[in-house]
């Protein structure tokens, strides 16, 4: 994390896990230096970095990436704001990656989004689906935002997929996730059920959230998938010594307190579609003041037609954004 924004890093940071660091090489990503290379020290040369723990400037390029390809798809309507959130990203267990290249632009991103009290996205279309396994007592997790860059070619594009496959199993592990959820157009079938090995649990449907596009819902058994002898545990493995990773920040709460401000200012209406019982889990993570964000006056800001004044937003002290 920058020491001079906690939230926006520099190019001139001395924190080797700031993306912007002169430690990324032309050509190749390197594993970062903490200090003057001994002669025993090995450099390892790889082609791609995965990112967690995503800054604000971050998090906007991932879900800028995601609303062009869903406008382009034709899955969303447009914005003024440019970008796509559900609002379920937000949450404090979940998490946004991206897979950038030795050039250093977003191959790939994903969200994972760990089941809580306000379900997952998956829900508005699969209920019973989500149900049943719930009621057998298993911990759901669903991979969400899926989208690759078309400046990408598809083997470049195919690598950071598996990429990101390797670091939301490895999240849902972390979090001890039993089955491990996707919502797949059609057409993306073949791709989840025969080459990684994902099980289709339901037949397509219409997804009102992708302007009633169709999806199939598929899933994973994760202890099952972790296993080194599983079919896309060798997928997995055979990407493994080709990225390196890297945290952005620390403080994850601190960065949404921040990109929920941001947006409330540039567009207020991105948050404000967000439900209001989804929104009060959101800000359950912000127990610091400077975090603090109100669990009811955005949205009674909303109700009143105010919100998107600054006037309005003063009102509910949230005019700021990230410098």
């Amino acid at each position: 994390m920058c020491q001079r924004s906690p939230v926006v890093p520099c190019e001139s940071c001395p924190n080797t896990n700031c993306r912007n660091n002169e430690s990324i090489k032309k050509g190749k990503l390197s594993k970062p230096e903490t200090g003057p290379v001994q002669p025993d020290t090995e450099i390892v040369e790889t082609d791609y970095c995965l990112e967690d723990m995503l800054d604000v400037r971050g998090l906007l390029e991932a879900y800028s990436l995601v609303y062009n390809r869903y406008v382009e798809a034709e899955y969303i309507p447009e914005n003024t704001c440019g970008i796509r959130i559900s609002g379920f990203e937000l949450l404090p267990d979940s998490e946004t990656f991206t897979v950038r290249n030795s050039a250093h632009f977003i191959v790939s991103t994903a969200t994972l989004v760990c089941d809580n009290e306000s379900g997952l996205p998956l829900d508005t279309v699969f209920p019973e689906e989500a149900n049943s396994l719930r009621r057998k007592g298993r911990r759901l997790a669903e991979g969400t935002m899926f989208a690759n860059n078309p400046i990408a070619g598809r083997v470049e594009s195919a690598e950071a997929n598996l990429i990101l496959l390797s670091a939301t199993l490895r999240k849902c592990a972390e979090e001890e996730i039993d089955t491990y959820l996707v919502v797949v157009n059609p057409k993306h079938a073949l791709f989840w059920e025969q080459f990684v090995g994902f099980k289709r649990l339901s037949s397509d449907r219409a997804c009102s959230h992708v302007k009633g596009n169709p999806g199939i819902l598929f899933g994973i058994d994760v202890p099952n998938a972790m296993d080194p002898k599983s079919k896309i545990a060798k997928l997995i493995e055979s990407v493994d010594k080709r990225f390196i990773t890297r945290s952005c920040v620390n403080d994850k709460s601190l960065v949404i307190s921040h990109l929920i401000r941001f947006l409330l200012k540039s567009d207020p209406r991105t948050i404000l579609e967000i439900p209001k019982n989804l929104f009060r889990s959101i800000v359950t993570q912000f127990d610091d003041e400077e975090c603090d964000l109100p669990h009811t006056g955005i949205h009674e800001a909303a109700d009143n037609g105010e919100a998107a004044t600054e006037t309005e937003l003063d009102r509910i002290g949230l005019n700021c954004g990230v410098s």
